[in-house]
């Protein structure tokens, strides 16, 4: 009984030294060091352009939308009509989604003055923070009148086949129902943001949103420099 108590011993020994093992690659896995740079116009994290509540960017940017986001957007568009599907853009004809910061600026008092500080915080950007103005968002409609800027927009054909297809050009949306605290907005099914596709790829596989792809959901601004952070992207950097 003695040995076989020992035995027994070792044996559990030898799988908690497994699980410790297991556990820490695990941990390690899922960190890895980022890149946070600024061009003194828009901050980047890896490489990848960022515009939220924290990371703003210089009231003269003014790059206009982004020449190949229109490109994947003009591809999307092309494919999404085959199947009788319309993906136009809400705003300004021509400007592809595009919002100066004076224009942001003036978008967001408006709401201001109609819903106050708080709402109008959870369903537009403050001037200086808008994806629009970085040139790589858009806000997509149907054609029609039915669920443009507004949730019912989640039960067109034109959302459905960005939800299934939109990564294949490059494109995420970018305010997931449900994460809401981490992205500081309202869920917001017809803002796409235009990332690439590979980061778009695995966005979508992952079910998550850019603050968690880039690990810098809940924290602080980061200042220019490298960091480590636990973030989705970081299964893709072994």
């Amino acid at each position: 009984m003695k040995k076989r108590g020992m035995k027994m011993k070792r044996i559990l020994v030898g799988l908690i030294s497994l699980s410790v093992l297991a556990t820490g690659h695990e941990a390690e896995a899922a960190s890895c060091k980022i890149n946070v740079s600024y061009n003194k116009q828009f901050y980047k994290i890896d490489g990848l352009p960022i515009a939220n509540k924290q990371y703003g960017m210089a009231r003269s940017y003014n790059p206009g939308a982004n020449k190949t986001m229109l490109q994947s957007y003009q591809q999307m568009k092309k494919a999404a009509l085959k199947k009788g599907i319309v993906l136009d853009v809400v705003g300004t004809p021509g400007a592809y989604g595009y919002r100066s910061y004076a224009t942001q600026k003036q978008l967001y008092n408006q709401y201001i003055n109609l819903y106050g500080f708080s709402y109008a915080s959870k369903i537009s950007a403050k001037p200086g923070t808008s994806e629009h103005q970085l040139g790589l968002a858009m806000d997509i409609r149907d054609g029609t009148n039915f669920g443009t800027l507004n949730t019912a927009f989640e039960y067109t054909a034109a959302s459905k086949f960005i939800h299934e297809n939109g990564q294949r050009y490059g494109f995420i949306v970018r305010y997931l129902k449900g994460k809401e605290a981490i992205t500081g907005f309202m869920y917001e099914p017809w803002h796409i943001r235009y990332v690439g596709v590979t980061h778009a790829t695995r966005i979508k596989k992952e079910n998550v949103t850019l603050e968690e792809y880039l690990g810098i959901a809940g924290r602080k601004k980061l200042s220019v420099g490298q960091y480590k952070v636990n973030g989705t992207l970081c299964k893709y950097k072994r």
